[in-house]
């Protein structure tokens, strides 16, 4: 029998069945071998009321004994496991996307008036005040009320929820930037292995609030690299997270001597000195996406399918292109049968240009990122 409890061999949690067993064994090595112990005799109750207890006592303590390592810590224990290592979990966050709104010029908007998607229901509300210019429209920011995978595509046709004399509508030009669920357990699992595993500037710089993403490139050599023409650099390319954080991230973690690099910068706030900490952001790429297809037997050339294709495609292509990653046409393609059937055969252009004409790998260098909206892909159904 196993050791119960805490050992050289980790943590054994006996069952109630297996307590219930050793503590009517030891009953009877007690009170005489003849002893009855089922469940519906005096003695049994007593057994099943103890070894009840330490069943839960013993659950209570392989608990305890879980949240201890990154494997098994779960929900508040997770938290707190990672706040020692100065990691945070992902809080939820809400959908944006630019809108133009019309009407009378002067028109003044408050931050929080609401619209309503039509397609989906979602209420929306502006983040700031807006006013109406002269030419009787306005853009402004507004965000989802409810947090979350919130979508909302270009051209979508918008309600007014709060009326304002001199309001007439809204129009959105691209997709909105859609928002996440809170950071689940596996995913801030495998975020905190990440960081610890990048060292250094990188882990340091992961553990900012609200970066998604962090790629470090360096030359620690004393010959001059081809991209700077510098020496004993680093340079984190950074998505999402403040520019000071990630700037006092970077300060406090990189060598002495190191110098840094980058397409962006912030002063750093840790010394006082105002120094400047160089980083990257990724180079958006928009591109074009052209999709044609042939319908055969079971396919329905449908307006209705079109636009699923349309929206599964470029959803999938913004959820799986980090930055520096190419973009094989064929696996856009590849996403077709998640909301289409029957046959059909299919042709692909992405490019950076309209009319799109690639059909093979389209290449992202390392300090780029590709993005995709549905107001940019075309997809043609004969």
């Amino acid at each position: 029998m196993p050791t119960w409890g805490l050992s050289s061999t980790g943590f054994y949690r006996p069952r109630f069945a297996e307590i219930r067993t050793e503590m009517a064994a030891r009953w009877r090595a007690r009170f005489g071998a003849n002893r009855n112990v089922a469940s519906d005799t005096v003695d049994g109750h007593f057994i099943d009321i103890i070894s009840e207890a330490m069943a839960l006592t013993f659950e209570g303590a392989e608990a305890a004994y879980t949240v201890a390592f990154l494997d098994t810590a779960a929900g508040v224990a997770l938290d707190q496991w990672a706040a020692g290592q100065g990691f945070v979990r992902r809080a939820a966050t809400r959908s944006t996307v630019t809108l133009v709104l019309a009407g009378t010029s002067g028109t003044v908007i408050p931050a929080g008036s609401r619209l309503r998607l039509v397609d989906s229901g979602e209420l929306w509300e502006l983040v700031a005040q807006a006013t109406i210019g002269g030419g009787g429209t306005v853009s402004a920011a507004v965000q989802a009320v409810n947090a979350g995978a919130v979508t909302a595509l270009a051209s979508s046709t918008w309600a007014i929820v709060n009326p304002i004399t001199g309001w007439t509508g809204a129009t959105n030009a691209l997709d909105a930037v859609v928002g996440d669920a809170e950071e689940s357990d596996a995913d801030f699992r495998s975020r905190i292995r990440l960081g610890m595993g990048l060292g250094g500037v990188g882990a340091a710089v992961l553990r900012v609030p609200g970066v998604e993403t962090v790629t470090i490139f360096q030359n620690d050599t004393d010959v001059p690299d081809g991209t700077y023409g510098e020496t004993h650099w680093v340079e984190a390319m950074v998505v999402g997270g403040d520019d000071v954080a990630i700037a006092n991230a970077i300060w406090q973690s990189k060598g002495q001597g190191i110098g840094t690099v980058g397409n962006d910068s912030a002063i750093e706030t840790v010394t006082g000195d105002g120094n400047v900490v160089y980083f990257t952001r990724p180079v958006d790429v928009p591109l074009y996406v052209e999709i044609d297809i042939t319908a055969g037997e079971g396919f329905i050339p449908s307006t209705a399918q079109g636009i699923a294709i349309r929206e599964e495609v470029v959803a999938w292509a913004n959820a799986n292109h980090a930055a520096g990653d190419d973009v094989a046409p064929a696996m856009l393609l590849s996403r077709i049968p998640a909301v289409a059937s029957g046959r059909y055969s299919a042709v692909i252009r992405v490019d950076d240009v309209t009319p799109a004409v690639t059909t093979g790998i389209f290449t992202i260098t390392d300090r780029q990122v590709a993005r995709f909206d549905t107001s940019r892909c075309t997809v043609v159904i004969s």
